[in-house]
């Protein structure tokens, strides 16, 4: 049964890095008792796939991993979730029909929240309008070598949009693309806005993945 799960990470879980993950999810299914299939030949590995890894730190709602295994949907579900640490949970599983495309062939775009503590709303408004200025002025330019570049991450944002949360702080909020061959991190994101849009954003931030969306 080949299936595709979502999980989350959020608490101390969200300090572990994209390997250490890996190695949760691995021995969380050891331990569950759930069979996966191994790739042939000299070195044999399990045929689980992970989605891009997040910023370390990152909170997220929305990571995925792809594994053929011997049980159903809902029994990995079930039995996943009693053995997984604290921080650590399968929110969803689909079961894939034969023959369907992976994951890492499929186009995919992430939603995030970068929530700031030092930076107001109003800053953010003012960035976002500078970036969609800069976007009409290199429509309008010549491209050169500098604007290819420039362009190809301003390719890579699908929304932007600013807003306060109920603590008052300034929240950031972008859907990027996280196609295997063509991500943008919000720490990428980033950089670029405090670059070319003087946003003046120290590290004082925190990421949250809200969904990673498959078409």
């Amino acid at each position: 049964m080949m299936l595709r799960a979502m999980f989350k990470k959020e608490g101390k879980m969200r300090f572990l890095s994209h390997l250490d993950m890996v190695r949760v999810m691995e021995r969380a299914m050891r331990r569950a008792k759930i069979g996966v299939k191994y790739s042939e030949g000299f070195h044999p590995i399990p045929k689980i796939t992970f989605s891009p890894p997040v910023p370390l730190g990152a909170v997220s709602y929305g990571e995925l991993m792809e594994a053929d295994i011997n049980c159903s949907g809902a029994e990995f579900l079930e039995r996943m979730n009693r053995v997984l640490p604290e921080g650590c949970r399968i929110l969803k599983v689909y079961e894939l029909k034969e023959g369907a495309k992976k994951m890492s062939k499929c186009e995919m775009k992430a939603d995030y929240e970068i929530v700031f503590e030092n930076v107001a709303c109003e800053e953010v408004v003012i960035a976002i309008e500078r970036f969609n200025a800069r976007g009409i002025e290199l429509d309008e330019a010549k491209e050169d070598s500098a604007g290819d570049k420039e362009n190809s991450i301003r390719d890579r944002v699908f929304y932007l949009d600013t807003y306060e949360n109920k603590d008052g702080k300034a929240v950031f909020r972008c859907v990027l693309d996280a196609t295997q061959s063509n991500i943008l991190s919000p720490k990428a994101l980033l950089e670029y806005f405090r670059e070319k849009c003087d946003l003046m954003a120290d590290e004082q931030y925190t990421v949250y993945k809200n969904e990673l969306i498959i078409e």
